[in-house]
């Protein structure tokens, strides 16, 4: 899973890894850590091997054939897997925090794919990725590749492993005081409510808080959101006498401070 972890999927790591830091820190319990999907963030690394090495130019461009799939380097076998038109991005759970990523297009990353020797490499950032991913390429190469072999790792786990080896290649601590901290921290909370702002909510009826404002009785669930964010974060907040997040700047952008009491 080495690759997996600091090759391609490195600025992913880096993301969890600033949000755990962050937290841990300030004494603050890791919210759940998810992808633009909805799937639980998990690290995977799944290896198709090749049976004959020769035939690895019919892979390619049958991989170049994919729509999904868009060469990282020219030359280089390697390609970053992308959402499609379709690729909205899914509901999720109050305080839970969606980690992303893009190409330099702008559009959402899903995962990558390099031929590696006698093997197939495919890495994404949940199971369930995975899974559409394996089973897209399965489809794709038939006989061309072996039966994949699948390993996933939490962050968590990452992390873990990592300390436990004193790996140089683990990201420091940052050596800041906790002042400083909690501005980073404030930073990381704040771009992901801006971004939960257009992003589909269970309590919504799977509608945005943009979108859900736009009528009357939205208004009325928007402000029930709302209260239930500020309720969840102010009672962690006192629990580790920590000052609570001010979502007063979300009341306003949803237009529906009359109804915060």
């Amino acid at each position: 899973m080495e690759a997996a972890i600091f090759g391609e999927m490195a600025p992913l790591f880096t993301q969890a890894w600033l949000a755990a830091t962050l937290r841990r820190a300030l004494g603050q319990s890791m919210p759940d850590m998810v992808n633009f999907d909805g799937d639980a963030l998990i690290f995977s690394e799944t290896r198709f091997p090749i049976p004959d090495p020769a035939r690895s130019g019919e892979i390619e461009r049958c991989l170049d054939g994919l729509p999904d799939l868009v060469r990282a380097e020219a030359g280089q076998p390697t390609w970053t897997w992308l959402a499609g038109a379709t690729g909205a991005v899914s509901a999720i759970s109050p305080g839970a925090l969606m980690i992303k990523s893009y190409d330099e297009s702008g559009a959402r990353i899903l995962g990558s794919v390099r031929l590696d020797g006698t093997a197939l490499v495919l890495q994404t950032n949940s199971a369930e990725r995975a899974e559409r991913g394996r089973s897209l390429l399965a489809g794709a190469l038939g006989s061309l590749v072996g039966a994949p072999l699948t390993a996933l790792q939490t962050p968590e786990q990452v992390m873990a492993e990592k300390a436990a080896r004193g790996d140089d290649q683990s990201p420091p601590e940052p050596p800041l005081p906790p002042e400083e901290m909690a501005v980073l921290l404030h930073e990381v909370e704040d771009r992901h409510y801006r971004e939960i702002l257009s992003q589909p909510i269970p309590m919504l009826d799977g509608k945005s808080p943009r979108q859900a404002a736009r009528s009357k009785a939205g208004r009325r669930k928007v402000a029930e959101w709302l209260k239930s964010l500020e309720n969840g974060t102010a009672h962690r907040s006192r629990a580790q006498g920590h000052p609570a997040y001010d979502f007063g700047w979300m009341w306003e952008a949803l237009k529906v401070t009359d109804l915060r009491q």
